[in-house]
């Protein structure tokens, strides 16, 4: 009963975010860890197959990249996150998309 409950929940906030319009400003970072180059391909991969999930959770999502930052953006690239967090503020007062 647990996984039907889960699948009907799945459906159910598939079919939600194809109607929300909750603004979502995601932080993309451009310089990879240290690991082999192959491991670090598959990798992006799976970075770039969840970042696209993520955005596709809202009608107004918008991904931004944070130059020369790696995971930490907040640490390597702060002025990034404090435009990011203003960019949002703005578009839920203005009711506009990002």
């Amino acid at each position: 009963m647990r996984v039907r409950e889960k699948t009907h929940i799945g459906l159910f906030f598939a079919e939600l975010s194809t109607h929300l319009k909750v603004p979502i400003a995601m932080l993309a970072q451009t310089t990879a860890a240290s690991v082999p180059p192959q491991t670090a391909e598959k990798w992006q991969e799976k970075y770039a197959e969840l970042q696209a999930k993520l955005l596709s959770l809202s009608a107004n999502s918008k991904q931004l990249v944070a130059e020369h930052s790696g995971h930490f953006v907040i640490i390597d690239r702060p002025d990034v996150v404090i435009d990011a967090i203003s960019e949002v503020v703005q578009a839920v007062r203005n009711n506009t998309k990002l």
